[in-house]
């Protein structure tokens, strides 16, 4: 019973993270009159990493990978923020 609970409420911050996620992404390029900013749509990535992360109960590999293009976006990210002052 523990494990169907588990798996319940993994299920549920899976799919309410898919929604906020999605509504944030059509908020944000309604008020940029359609249009996206490139650090928007990297969070968003590194944010369905996580997700991944927190749904994986595979192989050691798939976690090392999602782990390594988290890390790897965030370092763009300061790389972006750092050059485009």
């Amino acid at each position: 019973m523990g494990i169907r609970i588990m798996l319940f409420l993994r299920f549920w911050i899976v799919l309410l993270s898919f929604f906020f996620s999605f509504m944030t992404m059509i908020i944000a390029a309604l008020k940029h009159h359609g249009r996206i900013a490139i650090d928007f749509l990297s969070s968003l990535g590194i944010m369905a990493l996580i997700r991944g992360l927190i749904a994986a109960h595979g192989q050691p590999y798939e976690i090392l990978t999602n782990s390594i293009a988290i890390l790897l976006l965030i370092i763009g990210m300061v790389i972006l923020k750092h050059f485009m002052k």
